[in-house]
């Protein structure tokens, strides 16, 4: 009799070890079965619209620039209402900045810089493409719309700019004028560089006649050889937005980046108001911080 009762007690043991670990085999795998209800992987594309915001000079305007972006995400959704979403994402996020009324532009003589008081009509228009990798927490109260938050790591990889500049003296207006148009790849001009142009004005300073550039690169104004950069390289953004489901695939969003560092470095934010105190360039160290509203349409599957 004992050693059927020990027999009993041995297999309901091996019973409830089974059930066990079957229970918990059930539990590790129960998130792999709901993977496919709770991830969902989406793409999406639009506009762009671009400015900076910040301390401005006298004559200054920064009008909103327009760009585009698409990428793709991946959104694991604890639960119907809360989520997190990560995504990868290029993005055309340029500025345009506009100058126009009284000022300096600096004239190259030789080996030093002229300045003379005039008026300045000057454009440019600078295209900034970033590799972008936003996380954000969406909650959708309701199946129609989501709202989110979070942070954007931005990587800028190509920068370009292009404009023109109208000057003319104040001082000597019959003898000092000119049209200087603006050709900037940031990522390659060099110290003093000029681009290839078929007209380079000729105006007067004095007695001497000096040939102005008829265009010239990103840092035409400077004479190191290393380090020449405008912008900074990296980037955070604070993001927020809403999209509103069409279905339960198709959705059109809206949102805002604001970003969070300066967006110049301040060895090449040049003044166009005013020359420094030695008489050479006025460098701004002010803080310049991008804002870019984007309007999407997506798809989620």
């Amino acid at each position: 009799m004992l050693d059927f009762e020990n027999t009993m007690l041995i297999n309901n043991l091996n019973y409830q070890s089974m059930n066990l670990k079957l229970l918990v085999v059930v539990l590790l795998l129960s998130p792999l079965s709901m993977m496919g209800q709770q991830t969902k992987v989406g793409v999406r594309a639009g506009l762009d619209f671009v400015s900076v915001f910040g301390p401005k000079e006298t004559n200054e305007t920064n009008p909103f620039s327009t760009g585009f972006h698409f990428g793709i995400n991946v959104s694991r959704y604890l639960n119907n209402n809360f989520g997190i979403r990560a995504e990868l994402v290029y993005q055309q996020k340029g500025f345009r900045k506009e100058y126009k009324g009284t000022g300096y532009y600096p004239i190259k003589v030789d080996d030093s810089l002229f300045f003379e008081e005039g008026n300045l009509d000057y454009v440019l228009e600078v295209s900034n493409a970033y590799v972008s990798l936003p996380i954000t927490f969406h909650i959708q109260p309701i199946r129609q719309i989501e709202f989110f938050a979070g942070l954007s790591a931005n990587f800028l990889i190509n920068p370009v700019g292009s404009g023109i500049v109208d000057y003319t003296s104040n001082v000597n207006p019959e003898d000092i004028f000119f049209r200087q148009t603006l050709g900037y790849s940031y990522n390659s001009d060099t110290a003093g560089g000029i681009n290839t142009s078929t007209i380079s004005p000729q105006v007067f300073i004095g007695d001497d006649i000096v040939t102005v550039p008829g265009s010239v690169g990103a840092y035409y104004l400077f004479d190191e050889t290393d380090k020449l950069f405008s912008f900074r390289r990296f980037d955070i953004s604070a993001v927020v937005g809403t999209q509103i489901y069409v279905n339960k695939s198709f959705y059109i969003g809206v949102r805002g980046e604001y970003g969070l560092t300066d967006l110049t470095r301040d060895e090449f934010d040049v003044s166009l108001e005013n020359i420094s105190s030695t008489g050479g360039l006025q460098l701004n160290s002010d803080k310049d911080h991008q804002f870019a509203l984007e309007l999407s349409v997506g798809f989620r599957f």
